[in-house]
């Protein structure tokens, strides 16, 4: 499945300049490679404008995505009983995700 292995984290920097700082979701390497933005500043279009919670906890969702990802396909690989409408949701989901 081609997508950045996680897991993921995020840098944050908006505290350099709270109304153009951004978060950054890169690898927990070292290395740090660049995986997404979250900027949240401002309305955007779509006339979406959220609190900057709101976007601390995007950032911090997107990052836990890859490890998130990982861990359904695992459970769903080992057969871990679960109901079968969760199963069935979280099949359903990740063939939305998967090619």
């Amino acid at each position: 499945m081609p997508h950045t292995p996680g897991p993921w984290k995020v840098l944050d920097y908006t505290s350099l300049n709270p109304k153009k700082g951004y978060f950054a979701i890169v690898t927990a390497e070292d290395s740090a490679a660049h995986i997404a933005d979250v900027f949240p500043f401002g309305a955007r279009r779509g006339g979406y404008d959220r609190a900057f919670e709101d976007h601390a906890t995007n950032a911090k969702m997107l990052a836990s995505s890859a490890t998130m990802f990982s861990l359904l396909n695992r459970v769903l690989s080992e057969g871990t009983e679960l109901p079968s409408s969760l199963v069935k949701e979280i099949r359903n989901t990740l063939s939305k995700i998967e090619p």
